[in-house]
């Protein structure tokens, strides 16, 4: 019986860990690679389109959704329509459109990550503009 119950019991075990690497955190934690709703843009925190995903479809002068201004980004795509000529995109990295500043050119995927910044860029700030 003591085998068995401890057969059982590594079972037990190896299934909620299995469960707890299938569950993700969040939806986004499935999405495919650059997916991103039209008229959005979209960063993540990983290269190419992948990780945790935050976007947006409107200016914000202070980006303090804790799960968004918390983070580094690695990669951004604008997948913004043109509306009243407004789809460009400047990220930055203050709040109130300060800070270094960052373009999306609407239909651009791009990298966030360089030499200066490998880990990606803390964005505090988005910006909709027509160029």
């Amino acid at each position: 019986m003591k085998t068995f119950r401890t057969l059982l019991t590594t079972a037990a075990t190896v299934t909620a860990g299995v469960a707890l690497v299938m569950t993700p955190g969040t939806a986004e934690a499935v999405q495919k690679a650059w997916d991103c709703p039209s008229g959005y843009v979209c960063l993540y925190t990983k290269s190419g389109g992948t990780g945790q995903r935050c976007y947006t479809d409107i200016s914000i002068t202070q980006w303090t959704t804790p799960s968004c201004n918390t983070v580094k980004f690695q990669s951004s795509f604008n997948n913004g329509t043109v509306s009243g000529g407004v789809n460009h995109v400047h990220a930055y990295t203050k709040y109130s459109y300060g800070g270094g500043d960052y373009h999306f050119v609407r239909g651009n995927k791009g990298r966030l990550t360089s030499e200066e910044h490998q880990q990606g860029i803390s964005l505090k700030s988005i910006k909709w503009t027509s160029s």
